[in-house]
């Protein structure tokens, strides 16, 4: 149960390589204001509306990244055949590219006193892969509450999920700190106010205004440094929560 050296792989179809995209676009809507939400993300989307959808970079970096993220290593020739022109070219071709050569770890049920445990399976396979992703695992059991420890992990832990067992996570949610809410309605007050000094001859009103956009921006500059105050996943409590959910879609084929 503690071995975080070694997990079995399995190859990548068109088909787990698409959920694994979506799986990644909807947790992106859930924190990042330039993705575009409500997006259906299918082999016919073309990679213009996927670029849209997701906010993604030009081709060349974005064939590079694809291959940081799928540990495959395709020319830019070979991303650029299926990347443009944007317009025309479809999801399907870069699916198939991807799912030609890349793999992803593999959940197979652990022998425990001779009986096989597929939950344990996922939860040796999920500790082993977030290692190789360079998250600390050491204090990782099935018991270890998410809050904490997903707070300086969600991104890396949302990402393994993801290819383990695409589409079942789910979406996040992130609180930010209450200073840095105050701090954009603190700078928001500012500009409000100085609005209301164009009309308003009154020194003292401009001179709130002006501080509060200070002080406001100032708060910004320091809070943008902070983590998130929470991080959670729907219901999800803790790691053997989360195996419970890979296992319960390995059974029902849901991440095949």
């Amino acid at each position: 149960m503690k071995s975080t050296t070694a997990y079995s792989e399995e190859s990548l179809t068109p088909e787990i390589t698409l959920a694994i995209l979506r799986d990644s676009y909807i947790q992106q809507c859930q924190y990042d204001p330039e993705a575009e939400p409500d997006m259906d993300l299918s082999f016919n989307s073309t990679i213009e509306d996927w670029r849209y959808a997701c906010d993604l970079v030009a081709w060349k970096p974005l064939g590079r990244a694809m291959n940081e993220w799928f540990k495959v290593q395709y020319s830019d020739e070979q991303w650029h055949e299926v990347l443009e022109p944007a317009e025309s070219k479809k999801l399907l071709g870069v699916c198939e590219l991807i799912s030609s050569t890349a793999t992803r770890p593999s959940v197979i049920p652990l022998n425990i006193f001779g009986n096989r445990c597929l939950e344990a399976g996922a939860f040796v396979t999920l500790r082993a892969a977030l290692a190789s992703a360079g998250i600390p695992v050491d204090s990782l059991r099935p018991s270890t509450p998410l809050h904490p420890w997903v707070l300086e992990y969600w991104g890396g832990f949302s990402d393994v999920v993801g290819k383990i067992a695409p589409e079942v996570l789910p979406p996040v949610k992130i609180e930010e700190p209450r200073i840095q809410k105050f701090s954009y309605r603190l700078f928001a007050f500012g500009i409000i106010t100085w609005l209301v000094s164009l009309f308003v001859a009154q020194e003292v009103v401009s001179l709130i205004a002006v501080t509060s956009m200070i002080c406001g921006l100032v708060l910004i500059l320091f809070t943008s440094r902070l983590g998130p105050q929470k991080v959670s996943f729907g219901k999800l409590e803790t790691i053997g929560d989360v195996c419970r959910l890979i296992s319960a879609s390995v059974k029902s084929g849901c991440s095949a």
